[in-house]
């Protein structure tokens, strides 16, 4: 981590050649009037696209841009994942590349973690009246059944976060789950142990 650096913003890419340059010319722009020492850092990281994301990424040319990049395509969360290792801020956060949550947010967040001294901050559409305006039933549908696991994962977790990686390994998936229901059914109960 490089001690100057106070915030790396992380875009993950993949075939966002259309909106890219647009994207950096709008974060350089808020991120320049919101740290006024310039003391941040832009990551792209591209999921192996196949048009010219990197390309007009390179051809950016501006000191607080940098991209990484990983070919084939292995999903959102890879690209995440390889940005947040190759960040070098204090805090780092990623948002998408069409800027759906405007670049306001990220002020918001680092303003927020400052102030409370949180280790992490994760923002959910669930939090706001529109967060889900324009999605089919069907969408709506899969998002709430899948914050519903992560919330009972998260209530395992909570409990004993040594034990998940054992269970998820040597259980395997479908024995973790009755598990993890079995945690999420017992909460709260004086007399249920937390340990296995």
């Amino acid at each position: 981590m490089n001690n100057n650096i106070l915030i790396s913003v992380i875009i993950p890419v993949y075939n966002e050649a259309a909106i890219a340059a647009e994207t950096a010319t709008s974060l350089i722009l808020y991120l320049d009037n919101k740290f006024l020492e310039k003391n941040y850092e832009i990551i792209f990281s591209d999921d192996g696209s196949t048009d010219d994301t990197v390309k007009i990424i390179n051809l950016i040319d501006h000191p607080k841009i940098r991209i990484v990049s990983h070919a084939p395509n292995h999903g959102k969360g890879s690209a995440v994942r390889d940005g947040m290792f190759a960040a070098n801020g204090e805090i780092a956060l990623f948002t998408d590349c069409d800027l759906a949550y405007g670049t306001e947010i990220i002020g918001v967040f680092y303003d927020e973690m400052i102030k409370t001294a949180a280790d992490a901050a994760i923002g959910s559409r669930r939090l706001h009246s529109e967060g889900y305006a324009g999605y089919s039933f069907l969408r709506k549908l899969a998002s709430k059944i899948y914050y519903k696991f992560v919330s009972v994962f998260i209530n395992f977790l909570h409990w004993n976060k040594v034990i998940v990686y054992a269970l998820a390994g040597t259980l395997g998936l479908p024995l973790t789950f009755l598990l993890i229901k079995l945690m999420f059914l017992t909460k709260g109960k004086k007399n249920v142990s937390k340990t296995i």
